[in-house]
């Protein structure tokens, strides 16, 4: 029986990787992202169209909290970049955790979207450094009204938006990091792509990110 649990304890441990790398994949975070939209646009506070209209990107994230997690909260994200006229980047691979999210959520998922507002709030989140995220100074919690016009827009850098309740609260994101991830994005755009090629349009988006833009656009 002791050899029987070793044996799969040993199967686990080299099976991981595996599912871990598939989850992680650019294809799999994109139809998250496809979700996550699809669940704020129908939620008592969606994103006011004039919100991604004149954003410079966007980051979604699904945050997983608690468990295993060295540091509290970890997740996988994609960010894209408003190009403009309607165009957006291919999606980019990021990693973000540690820190705080939230105000006291009892939950152990969150889904975030991080509306970036200037070119600032957008190398914060495409630095080829891990960088601290200092939401206190940079973010609010977005704006819900869908009447909202650009002159009525909050002045910060970054709107936060998430499809839990309360999750935001604040928008109190303290201590957490922002990596974007080379080896995620060259699994899927080739190893000699940049992040500069993938933000500048330059690099074709994956299939799925046809469904993506249409939702940022406010298209269903």
């Amino acid at each position: 029986m002791k050899n029987l649990s070793h044996l799969f304890v040993t199967i686990l441990i080299g099976i991981t990787p595996f599912f871990a790398a598939a989850e992680d994949s650019l294809p799999v975070r994109t139809d998250t992202a496809i979700q996550i939209l699809q669940k704020i646009a129908i939620s008592d506070k969606p994103i006011p169209q004039v919100v991604l209209d004149e954003a410079v990107g966007v980051a979604i994230v699904k945050i997983v909290r608690g468990g295993f997690i060295v540091g509290g909260q970890h997740g996988n994200g994609i960010i894209l970049k408003h190009l403009g006229g309607g165009k957006w980047s291919a999606p980019l691979a990021f990693d973000m955790g540690g820190g705080s999210f939230g105000a006291q959520i009892g939950g152990d998922v969150v889904d975030y979207v991080f509306v970036l507002n200037n070119d600032v709030a957008l190398e914060m989140f495409t630095s080829s450094n891990e960088v601290k995220f200092d939401a206190g100074a940079a973010a609010t919690a977005g704006p819900d009204n869908a009447t909202a016009n650009k002159k009525d827009l909050p002045g910060k850098s970054i709107y936060v938006y998430s499809t839990t309740d309360g999750a935001f609260a604040g928008a109190t994101v303290g201590g957490s990091y922002i990596k974007v991830e080379p080896e995620v994005n060259q699994a899927t755009y080739g190893m000699e792509v940049t992040t500069e090629q993938i933000l500048s349009g330059k690099v074709k988006g994956l299939p799925s990110s046809k469904k993506l833009v249409a939702l940022l656009n406010g298209k269903s």
